[in-house]
C-alpha cells in the first residue's frame, strides 16, 4: 500500500548508517546513528537533481511520467 514511503524510509536509514560509519572508525563496534546523520541523509536524497526536476513539472507532465512508470513496471 505505502511501499514507496517504506522504500524511501529504508533508503534514508541506510544512508544515515553509512554516514555514521564514515564518522567513526571501523574499529568501533558500537556506534549510534545521530539525528544529524539522518538529516544529512534526508537532504542528500531529497535535494538531488532528479527530485528538483520532478518538483518543477507541470501537472500534465507528472501524469505522463506516472503513466510511463506504471506501464514500464508491469
Amino acid at each position: 500500500m505505502y511501499s514507496g514511503d517504506i522504500r524511501r524510509s529504508l533508503q534514508i536509514t541506510k544512508r544515515a548508517i553509512e554516514i555514521c560509519q564514515e564518522r567513526h572508525s571501523l574499529e568501533d563496534k558500537i556506534t549510534k546513528v545521530a539525528y544529524q546523520d539522518v538529516i544529512v541523509a534526508f537532504d542528500e536524497l531529497f535535494n538531488s537533481k532528479t527530485v528538483k526536476v520532478l518538483k518543477s513539472l507541470q501537472q500534465n507532465e507528472v501524469i505522463v511520467v506516472l503513466a510511463l512508470h506504471l506501464e514500464l513496471s508491469v
